[in-house]
Order: structure tokens, then sequence, then C-alpha cells
């Protein structure tokens, strides 16, 4: 068995220097993936029956003339690319600092790192066409125990193709707890 599991061991070893010696770094993005021609535009909004929800969509058209390809979050390997913060006053929520606490550990229960793999996703985007990426957000989480009820400025920022946009206006919000 330790026999059978060093040769399967060496077999990877050598897989991985193989591969490696095989990559040339490259610095040029493949034309379909792109982002040129690309316009942004951002809205945030409170929903729900109890107004209980912050929304944050950015839509992302294609202006371009050619076709271009946009990775998309799988299960395998999950994101939002949205991207918002709250202001008013000084005072700021951030939904990458809040993000990384409510996300599931990457570890198993033995503390070893739980690896993952799955096919890239991508979804096509024609010129001309938009897509809508959100970010919905419970109010009391934004709110937490530290800023107050009232009225915030949105923005916010989308990864898309490997290109982070980042300062687009997405409006003013009136946020309160919601009922318990």
């Amino acid at each position: 068995m330790a026999r059978m599991h060093r040769h399967c061991l060496s077999f990877a070893l050598i897989s991985a220097v193989v591969l490696a010696s095989c990559y040339h770094a490259t610095t040029a993005t493949p034309e379909f993936f792109k982002t040129d021609g690309f316009r942004y535009e951002a809205a945030s909004a409170v929903i729900g029956r109890n107004s209980d929800t912050l929304r944050v969509a950015v839509v992302v058209l294609n202006q371009s003339q050619d076709p271009r390809l946009v990775p998309v979050s799988s299960t395998c390997a999950p994101f939002n690319r949205v991207r918002a913060k709250v202001t008013r006053d000084e005072k700021e929520w951030d939904s990458d600092v809040w993000r990384p606490a409510v996300q599931p550990a990457t570890r198993d229960s033995s503390g070893r790192p739980m690896i993952y793999a799955c096919p890239m996703q991508a979804i096509g985007l024609q010129p001309g066409k938009a897509k809508t990426f959100v970010l919905s957000v419970p109010v009391k989480d934004v709110l937490g125990d530290s800023l107050p009820a009232g009225r915030y400025h949105v923005s916010a920022s989308v990864r898309v193709s490997g290109t982070q946009v980042r300062g687009l206006s997405a409006g003013e919000v009136k946020l309160s707890s919601p009922p318990i």
C-alpha cells in the first residue's frame, strides 16, 4: 500500500514539473475575454415585504462590435462579483469585509484544505447585450451594531473577466432596522 502511495506521489510530482515547464507566461488577454467597449451602470434599492434587503445591481453592457465571454461563479468557485460600500458621515459598511465572515470555511473537519476541481463556466455577451450582476444583503447585516438608521450613499464595484471596475455610484438608500 505504501509503495503504491509513493508511485502515485511520484507521478503527481513529475506531472506537475512537466506542466510547469510547459507554461509560458503571457500578459495578453484573449480577445473574447477583453472588456474593451463595456459600459457599467449601478443602482441600489431596499426591497422585500419589510424593506429588509439591500439590493445592489450592476449592469454590464457590451458596446463593442465583438462578442465577449464573461466567466461566472459556479458551485465549485463561488464568488460574488459585485462589491458594495454603504457610507454616511464617515461611517462605512463594506461587503468585502462582511462576506468572509459569512462564507463557509474552506477546510474540512480535520483542518485540511478543501480543493475543488470544476470546469470554467462563462456566459456569452453579444454586442449590444447586457448582463446584470446582483448583490443582495440583509439590511440588519449592513446596519449591524454600529450604523444608525438613515440615508446612505451606495457605491459599487464589479469584477468582470479579471478587470475590477470601481467607483460606480449606485445612488442613495434609506436604511432602517426591519421590524422583528
